[in-house]
């Protein structure tokens, strides 16, 4: 696919889902925008589209040329290294995704041991765990003794706001 890039003169981003740009892909089903209901970016809540924040949709619209080829990708399972620690991700699957995700992690995991030829411990219960909460959050897998509640707790939180909204927060004090 490939991308044909429309600034929306519409400027009522409040008011408009698609929020200030839309890049059009060369299959009409499919928008890259941005919207004005944050909260709705990275979840699968429209059909079709890909929602990033406005800030981020207004910076790739600036640096990605018109015909940039796009590739689509369905990867609910992510296995990474940050330095000497191991993280598993899971996201809930499409619908018609059928795979097996532990199975999926456990794959994905002996890859990244192999690329890095270590073999520390994996805590197996917590990668269990990850699979069937899929919350969509990089947890480490190497680590002993990582209480997955405890460490959700600690992570940083985030507010997605419109921007001008922050502003408004901000100004209130909340």
């Amino acid at each position: 696919m490939s991308v044909r890039k429309q600034y929306v003169v519409d400027l009522r981003s409040l008011d408009n889902p698609l929020g200030l740009f839309k890049m059009r892909l060369s299959d009409p089903d499919y928008l890259i925008h941005g919207t004005n209901k944050p909260s709705g970016v990275g979840l699968r809540v429209s059909h079709g589209c890909m929602r990033l924040y406005p800030e981020n949709i207004a910076s790739l619209f600036e640096s990605a040329p018109h015909g940039t080829t796009v590739q689509i990708v369905n990867q609910p399972v992510l296995v990474g290294w940050r330095g000497e620690v191991l993280y598993l991700e899971v996201h809930p699957p499409l619908a018609e995704d059928t795979r097996d995700l532990l199975s999926l992690a456990t794959e994905k995991i002996t890859a990244a041991l192999k690329r890095k030829s270590v073999n520390p411990l994996l805590d197996q219960d917590l990668i269990a765990e990850i699979v069937i909460q899929k919350i969509g959050i990089p947890i480490p897998v190497n680590q002993q003794d990582l209480h997955l509640p405890n460490y959700l707790a600690s992570a940083r939180k985030t507010l997605n706001l419109v921007p001008e909204k922050n502003a408004e927060v901000a100004a209130a004090g909340r």
